[in-house]
């Protein structure tokens, strides 16, 4: 069961940060699709995506403490209004989280089946993945 977890728990790129709204986004290695992170419109001024500087590694339990409350959201699927293709978004702790990607689709329905199954996967790994790998590698030393 835990290879099976490791495969599918998504895996990110390197931080590109933006000045504009702490706007960050990371590349979700494997994949045509970006995550992007930024303070939401109204929001009060955030520490927590200042945090991630350019270049520096991005991982699930880094998300799981900007937004802590991603688990269990409900994301709107539309065309990107800031760049070119599709994009699913929601907000969590004053902060828009998107996925997004570039690519044409065959299909919007198809695409959009793509993004939510990424969000989806993240949803998991956030609310189970974390807890799993501190079990594991404890099951796994003690063994």
């Amino acid at each position: 069961m835990m290879a099976n977890f490791r495969k599918t728990r998504p895996e990110f790129g390197n931080v590109e940060a933006y000045a504009r709204r702490h706007r960050r986004i990371v590349p979700v290695l494997g994949t045509t699709i970006q995550l992007s992170l930024q303070q939401a419109e109204r929001a009060t001024p955030l520490g927590s995506l200042k945090r991630l500087v350019d270049g520096s590694a991005f991982n699930m339990e880094l998300l799981s403490t900007v937004v802590p409350s991603l688990r269990g959201l409900v994301w709107e699927f539309r065309k990107s209004v800031v760049a070119a293709g599709y994009e699913l978004i929601t907000i969590a702790d004053d902060i828009e989280v998107v996925l997004l990607t570039a690519e044409e689709p065959g299909s919007t329905f198809e695409l959009e089946g793509r993004l939510r199954g990424i969000a989806a996967r993240i949803v998991v790994a956030l609310e189970y993945g974390i807890s799993l790998c501190d079990i594991t590698v404890v099951a796994e030393s003690s063994s």
